[in-house]
């Protein structure tokens, strides 16, 4: 086949476009920062990216569910053991009540500091993080107790024992908290009835039967403290999901870089390259037309 000028000058012309257009597409790789932007880029590699992409918001969405859990169980965590201090101090009570030789006003004295604690444990049993209360249960939208002389242990309860879970992972729940039921049915029976139990006793003036009291009332303690561990284990649990997740947010967000972010090491050489070959096609191009002036003034 014979090669024209015409034909010379077409691939000399085609072979510069082609240059600048992956020239530019080099400067958008720079100026986005990104490789591979859609499908036609690098389809395996926008499809990996995609994958990726969706585990790393999958994983930071069970990240703020670990945070709000965290900050469900603390609050409830310090509820439960200033509900032990309380219980604690009800049984320095207690015992002080038990002694014989205290007069009949003062064991009255002590019953009305019992009802106050009782009081003390039915406001930290209704403790709140912003609109939901933690010891309901899954009726979280009212307060679970409420003082009642009609109510066992002078205590109303509409907690159930449907513990609150948050999701953690893709199958793995953790409890926010525990249950009102759960605290308050203890294996020395119900604790405002054992405590209602006390204080009727001192207002008596009965210090036998304060005394028999005692030994359920470390059961009591006992449980409550139960009961906190349980809540410190929560706690513990998603610590140690929300540092699983953010290695796994960093490892991924990794990956998802090396799929579809520029190489900017690589982009320079490649534009140096592509610079060098632009210049020389013109320069070519030059010596090109020169060529064919003179041979048409020869003509």
């Amino acid at each position: 086949m014979r090669i024209t000028q015409n034909i010379i000058f077409d691939r000399l012309f085609n072979n510069i476009n082609k240059n600048r257009s992956a020239l530019a597409k080099l400067q958008d790789n720079a100026g986005t920062g990104l490789e591979v932007r859609k499908p036609s880029d690098g389809p395996a590699r926008f499809a990996s990216a995609r994958q990726v992409t969706e585990v790393i918001e999958r994983s930071e969405q069970y990240q703020l569910n670990v945070s709000a859990g965290l900050r469900d169980n603390r609050m409830a965590q310090n509820a439960v053991q200033n509900m032990t201090d309380q219980l604690i101090d009800f049984k320095r009570i207690a015992i002080q009540g038990a002694t014989a030789t205290l007069s009949e006003n003062d064991r009255k004295a002590l019953a009305d500091e019992i009802a106050g604690i009782r009081e003390n444990l039915v406001a930290e049993a209704n403790t709140r993080s912003g609109n939901r209360h933690l010891f309901g249960g899954t009726n979280t939208s009212e307060p679970p107790f409420m003082i009642d002389d009609t109510a066992t242990g002078g205590v109303a309860d509409t907690s159930n024992t449907n513990p609150v879970g948050v999701r953690i992972s893709d199958s793995v729940s953790v409890d926010i908290s525990v249950t009102g039921t759960a605290l308050r049915e203890t294996p020395a029976g119900d604790l405002f009835e054992r405590l209602l139990d006390v204080e009727s006793a001192l207002r008596n003036n009965e210090p036998l039967s304060v005394s028999a009291a005692l030994d359920d009332i470390d059961v009591i303690i006992d449980h409550v403290t139960r009961q906190a561990a349980h809540v410190g284990n929560s706690i513990n649990r998603m610590e140690f999901m929300y540092e699983k997740l953010e290695f796994n947010i960093i490892s991924q967000s990794s990956e998802k870089s090396r799929l579809v972010d520029t190489d900017y090491m690589k982009t320079m050489s490649e534009v140096t390259k592509y610079q060098v070959a632009f210049e020389a096609a013109l320069s070519v191009n030059g010596k090109l037309l020169q060529t064919s002036l003179l041979n048409y003034l020869r003509m």
